[in-house]
């Protein structure tokens, strides 16, 4: 139900009947216009601890910069509800406090795990609960997109968005390869576009998915979806049609980027001009969205039928104001709650998880039958990895075969060494082709409890190189005078303590063997023997993963 369609539609403004609700006194309209304004700034100190962290991850993460225009345009549609509509309705105080209630108890439920979507379901309960007992049930309706709108500042859980760049980007570098065919000699190898010619190839990175553009768009196409459609169809039809105008949008970017590494070059593409193909990018996203719905405004042939406007006109007028008060105690319990919820969490401390019990720094530089040293570049790859509080990286050769590995040990006492994945950073990042035909669940004991990730991926010389990957996760202990919440918090809302182990090898089928039986249960046997708690958990699995472009 919309504002604007609550009103009489005849080309001639509102109905001006005695009944109608611009002649509505408007003394009454003050005591709930307080109260809306009090409810408003409760409810604004409620979250105002959601609001700030919501705040850095906009400013962190460019794909949800846009969550800084988002609740502007949601307040605006909430004005102008208000402005169309004036008087408040019919109050249901019992249902909007039992509503805030519940949206008060989500919310703090989601302090306690840390989920943020959980904390968008409270807002809206506590939003709905608010509107209900100060103006009822139609107002709470009318509302409804604009609180729903709110969806757009949270981000989604890692794991969908990790899932969706990857699939962006596949079929973003599967389409520019079919039109790059089509004008040049070229090749597409996974990510990367092999030109005839051109010495390096160009690589569909992770700024050239389209997710960025993808989830600013959807945002932007509900948006005028809802104000400029009437039918549920063509709405859906206008979001949906985000996705390949994302996908359209970044072919552009890359077929741009290819032509200027044709006409002036490669180094063109690592110079100052490299993103100059990307500022064409929202712009013709934006007019292709704006041409499906035209096309969708054309092809609407039922019209919106008018069902609410007299139930809105003959609506009973409030005056009661039992409903801003039952909200605002509710609401004002929920702040002291919440203050004593957030002083209790902070008591548990932080959550380093288990410590190391020795540096990475002392791991033997040879293992078993392998030896070798420091890598040659282990300088340049720790400036790069940042995130890490500690890195070894060995360079070892079997002494029987002569076959050579390259380790890669990260350790991160926040855990943000999961944020490396081979699928993500040699995959997606660095454009090479995988053969999922070599991918294998690897097990290093009897009871397959120590499992193993193995990869195979093809250089951009055709030939392909194995990758294995494991990772080992410090929960941390239970803690004696430990309450069940603060427990909870410190397992669920943070990531624990953890070392990621990555191995890399140009290796045969007989050479593959060899590695997996003999190098990477020896190098599991000395981490567990020598550098990790007891209590560490060993797996494979890519999740969380946070998406991360190139440099």
């Amino acid at each position: 139900m919309e504002p604007s369609r609550l009103l009489a539609t005849d080309g001639r403004g509102p109905s001006a009947g005695p009944e109608s609700i611009s002649s509505e006194p408007p003394s009454r309209t003050i005591p709930s216009l307080i109260g809306s304004v009090v409810s408003a700034m409760l409810v604004g100190a409620l979250y105002w601890p959601t609001l700030t962290g919501l705040v850095e991850k906009w400013w962190e993460d460019p794909s949800y910069s846009h969550g800084f225009l988002v609740l502007p345009v949601s307040l605006w549609l909430a004005w102008r509800w208000w402005d169309e509509t004036r008087a408040p309705r019919t109050p249901e105080v019992g249902l909007g406090v039992l509503e805030t209630a519940a949206g008060i108890t989500v919310h703090l439920a989601a302090l306690v795990i840390g989920w943020p979507l959980l904390d968008f379901v409270s807002l809206v309960l506590v939003i709905r609960g608010v509107v209900l007992a100060i103006s009822g049930r139609a107002w709470a309706r009318g509302l409804m997109f604009a609180t729903l709108f709110l969806i757009f500042m949270f981000p989604l859980p890692g794991w969908i968005t990790v899932s969706l760049a990857v699939w962006l980007q596949d079929l973003v570098a599967t389409v520019s390869g079919v039109v790059l065919e089509q004008l040049w000699v070229c090749q597409r190898r996974g990510h990367a576009i092999v030109f005839a010619g051109l010495d390096e190839p160009l690589i569909v990175g992770a700024e050239c998915s389209g997710l960025r553009q993808l989830i600013a768009l959807l945002a932007l196409a509900t948006l005028v979806a809802y104000l400029g459609l009437r039918t549920w169809r063509a709405r859906l039809g206008l979001v949906l049609a985000a996705v390949p105008v994302a996908v359209l949008a970044n072919v552009l970017r890359v077929v741009l980027m290819a032509a200027g590494a044709k006409w002036f070059g490669i180094a063109w593409m690592t110079g100052t001009l490299h993103n100059a193909p990307g500022f064409l990018v929202f712009p013709f996203a934006l007019g292709l969205l704006a041409l499906f719905a035209w096309a969708l405004s054309k092809l609407e042939r039922q019209a919106y039928r008018e069902r609410a406007a007299g139930e809105m006109a003959h609506a009973s007028p409030a005056g009661r104001s039992g409903g801003v008060l039952g909200t605002s105690a509710v609401l004002a319990l929920g702040l002291v709650l919440q203050s004593a919820m957030l002083w209790h969490l902070a008591q548990a401390g932080g959550t380093p998880g288990s410590a190391m019990l020795r540096p990475l720094s002392d791991l033997p530089e040879s293992i078993g039958g392998w030896r070798g040293g420091e890598h040659p570049q282990a300088e340049r790859i720790r400036q790069r990895i940042t995130f890490a509080d500690e890195i070894a990286v060995r360079k070892l050769i079997n002494a029987s075969t002569g076959a050579e590995a390259h380790v890669y040990i990260v350790y991160s006492a926040q855990g943000k060494d999961r944020e490396h994945h081979p699928e993500i950073c040699i995959g997606a990042v660095a454009g090479l082709q995988e053969d999922v035909r070599a991918r294998a669940l690897v097990t290093l004991d009897e009871a397959n409890s120590r499992p193993v990730q193995r990869f195979r991926y093809r250089s951009l010389a055709g030939d392909g190189f194995y990758v294995w990957y494991w990772h080992y996760t410090l929960e941390p202990p239970f803690q004696e005078g430990q309450t069940l919440l603060q427990a909870v918090h410190r397992r669920v809302s943070r990531r624990p303590a953890s070392l990621t182990v990555q191995v890399t090898a140009r290796a045969g089928p007989e050479e593959v063997a060899v590695l997996e039986q003999g190098l990477l249960k020896e190098l599991d046997r000395v981490l567990q023997d020598e550098f990790l708690p007891p209590d560490a958990q060993m797996g494979c699995d890519r999740l969380p993963v946070r998406w991360i472009a190139a440099d």
